[in-house]
This record gives structure tokens, sequence and C-alpha cells, in this order.
């Protein structure tokens, strides 16, 4: 009896874990297999509303980015991730993937803005629960 509820328990446990980090990526995947592409320039660098309130401490940044859509409109855009040190500096290419229908809602292609840190450790947890679940299994009777 306990041996079941434990696996039931652990397999939603997975399943939640999973369905969370596809809802994670779901926006930056779809705008990287079906997004029309762009070539963006990199005007300046957006500054973190989060910023700490100590002058001490470097504001974190992202590249604010502007590029032309297929229909010749001039949209500008900026990073999702914020770092003291950004990857990209003013001046820089960077290509671009938007929605034709919303393209104020685009993606950088730089590794750094896909949301890999949180999706990536809902999965490990995800895996690391299969492998209990797995082990459960094997030692049970």
């Amino acid at each position: 009896m306990t041996t079941g509820f434990v696996s039931w328990f652990l397999s939603l446990i997975v399943l939640v874990l999973l369905f969370l980090s596809g809802y994670i990526m779901k926006n930056s995947v779809s705008l990287l297999i079906t997004g029309k592409r762009a070539q963006g320039i990199v005007v300046g660098m957006d500054s973190s509303s989060r910023s700490a309130t100590d002058t001490t401490k470097a504001p974190s940044l992202s590249p604010l980015v502007e590029f032309v859509t297929s229909e010749g409109e001039h949209i500008k855009v900026h990073g999702r991730s914020y770092s003291i040190k950004p990857s990209s500096q003013t001046g820089d290419e960077i290509k671009v993937a938007y929605d034709k229908s919303n393209p104020k809602n685009a993606q950088l292609l730089l590794w750094g803005e896909f949301p890999l840190g949180p999706a990536g450790l809902l999965l490990g947890f995800a895996v690391v629960l299969v492998m209990m679940w797995m082990g459960g299994i094997l030692i049970s009777n």
C-alpha cells in the first residue's frame, strides 16, 4: 500500500515539474522554432529596476536591441536576463526572433537569454525523483 502511494506521489511530482519546465521555456522555444528572424544592433543597455540601493554595487544591465521587421517597422527590445557584465556591447549585431503579430515580444538569440537555469533546475530535480522512484522499485519486493 505504501509503495503504491509513494509511486503515485512521485509520479505526480515529476509530471508537475515537467509541466513547469515546459511552461518556463514555452515562449522562448516557440519563438526559436516559429519566429521570424531579423538582424538587430545593440543600441544601448537597459538597467534593471531591481537594482540595489547601495551606490557601490553596479546595476544589472541587459542589451537594448533595435531591429527592423519584415514590414519595415523599427522595434526596440531589451533582453530578458540582466547581469552586471552583459555578453554583448553597444554596436554588436545580434540575431532576433520575433512573432510577426507581436514583434515587441522578441527573443534575443543569445545563450544567456534562454531560461535554462530555472528550467534545468526543475528538470534536474525531476530526474532525481525518477531515480529515487526507480531505486524504490528495484529495492522493493
